[in-house]
């Protein structure tokens, strides 16, 4: 959209989207959405910690955390977490 591209409303694949197409390109290239998308991309660009759990999230990955933490108890190892 901002660079130049747009929907192809004769696909009709957004119909209910068209009567407000006009004023979200307006918005999306106004100073103050220019403004906060930059504040919002170098915030990103900070983010040394991504999250990375995937579309599964958090409470999907804890099974898969606790199976590898028993394997690494069945070869010996001792992590830091546990007592």
């Amino acid at each position: 959209m901002l660079n130049g591209t747009e929907l192809d409303w004769q696909k009709g694949e957004h119909p209910t989207q068209q009567a407000y197409w006009e004023a979200f390109v307006s918005w999306k290239k106004s100073e103050e959405a220019l403004a906060i998308s930059k504040v919002n991309t170098l915030n990103s660009h900070r983010n040394d910690n991504p999250h990375r759990t995937g579309s599964w999230g958090y409470a999907k990955k804890v099974p898969e955390w606790e199976k590898k933490l028993q394997e690494l108890v069945q070869k010996g190892v001792t992590p830091q977490t546990v007592g």
